[in-house]
């Protein structure tokens, strides 16, 4: 079985590539001029 820490990196790893990810569509969007997110 997967020991905590494990769980946890996982959880770090997929929270850090969301954030990423919501981070190039923000500046592709801002890039654009369609919204003003900043």
């Amino acid at each position: 079985p997967p020991t905590p820490s494990r769980i946890w990196d996982r959880r770090v790893a997929s929270l850090a590539i969301l954030l990423v990810f919501l981070t190039q569509v923000a500046l592709a969007f801002q890039r654009d001029g369609r919204f003003d997110l900043f």
